[in-house]
């Protein structure tokens, strides 16, 4: 299991650092999902009080962009969607913005979820804390 985080981590390294725009990235994960397709929809919900019944925690976040010269939060938004799927979400909370301030770029923070996928199991929808 150690190995397959460490993997999956070294990987996110190299996918985010191959891209033109630089990342920051804290992920804080309770088990490995199998990814879902790179088309797979990821829902966007502002704050957990819209996740639909039965969502199945798969990860927390924290998100930010380095390069100052390409400030967009679609951008951000459309990054961490990326990175959802990987980590097996089709659901994912924006919980707190921090806004461009001090030479540095939006921070988004929140959950992924998944909602509706085979094999996930029903229930209410629970969260980390």
């Amino acid at each position: 299991m150690k190995n397959a985080v460490f993997a999956l981590l070294a990987l996110l390294c190299i996918a985010f650092s191959s891209c033109g725009t630089a990342h920051h990235t804290t992920l804080l994960l309770p088990a490995m999902h199998q990814p879902l397709p790179e088309n797979a929809p990821v829902t966007v919900l502002e704050g957990p009080a819209q996740l639909p019944e039965g969502a199945q925690w798969a990860g927390e976040y924290r998100m930010q962009l380095t390069d100052v010269d390409n400030c967009d939060m679609g951008l951000l938004v459309e990054t961490t969607k990326v990175l959802a799927r990987m980590m097996g979400g089709n659901v994912m909370t924006i919980e707190t913005v921090t806004p461009p301030q001090d030479g540095e770029c939006f921070q988004i923070e929140g959950n992924f979820y998944r909602h509706n996928l085979q094999g996930a199991s029903p229930g209410v929808a629970s969260s980390p804390n």
